[in-house]
C-alpha cells in the first residue's frame, strides 16, 4: 500500500509539472498554395490593409526571388508597444514569410505571442491580457488564410520570458 501511494504522489507530481509549463513556438505555417510568391504576397498584404493594418516594408533575403518577408503593424500594437520601457518598438513589427519551393508558395507568420514574450516577458505587469489581445488578432486574421500549424524549436513560456542569446549578451 505505501509504494502505491508513492507510485501515485510521482505520477501527480510529474504530471502537474507537464501541465504548468506551456510551450511556444516561434512561428506558424499558414497554409501553402499554388500561386507565385509575388500573388501570394499581394493577398496577404491585401488582408492586412483590409484589418487596418500599416505595411512598413518587404523584402527578398539574400535577393532570392524564392524568399519574401513582409513587415507590419498597426496602431494598437505601437501603443502597447510604447508602454514598455526597454526595447519596446522593437516588439512591434510583426512579420510573414513566404518561401516558394516545389512550385508551390508557402506562407508562414512570426507568433505573435512568442515575439512579444521574448522581448517584453520581464515587463509585463498586468500587461498580460493586452499582450494575448494584440496576438490573437493577429493570428485570427491569419487564420482566415489557412490553418496555422505550429513549428519551430519549443520554449517554455516561462524560459521565453528570461530569454537570453548567450552570455555576455543583453537579455531579451
Amino acid at each position: 500500500m505505501k509504494n502505491y501511494f508513492r507510485f501515485l504522489f510521482t505520477l501527480l507530481f510529474l504530471s502537474a509539472g507537464s501541465v504548468s509549463a506551456q510551450e511556444l513556438q516561434p512561428f506558424y505555417k499558414v497554409g501553402t498554395f499554388d500561386g507565385s510568391v509575388s500573388d501570394v504576397s499581394r493577398q496577404v498584404e491585401k488582408l492586412l490593409s483590409g484589418a487596418g493594418y500599416e505595411l512598413i516594408g518587404s523584402y527578398h533575403p539574400g535577393n532570392s526571388d524564392t524568399l519574401f518577408v513582409i513587415c507590419f503593424t498597426n496602431k494598437a500594437l505601437k501603443e502597447l508597444s510604447l508602454q514598455f520601457p526597454d526595447r519596446g518598438p522593437l516588439a512591434a513589427v510583426l512579420r510573414a514569410g513566404l518561401v516558394r519551393t516545389q512550385g508551390k508558395t508557402t506562407l508562414s507568420l512570426l507568433n505573435p505571442e512568442y515575439q512579444f514574450l521574448a522581448y517584453w516577458g520581464q515587463q509585463l505587469n498586468g500587461r498580460e491580457e493586452a499582450l494575448k489581445t494584440r496576438s490573437d488578432q493577429v493570428t485570427s486574421l491569419f487564420a482566415k488564410m489557412g490553418t496555422l500549424t505550429p513549428f519551430g524549436g519549443k520554449v517554455e513560456r516561462d524560459r521565453l520570458m528570461h530569454y537570453h542569446y548567450k552570455m555576455m549578451m543583453p537579455y531579451f
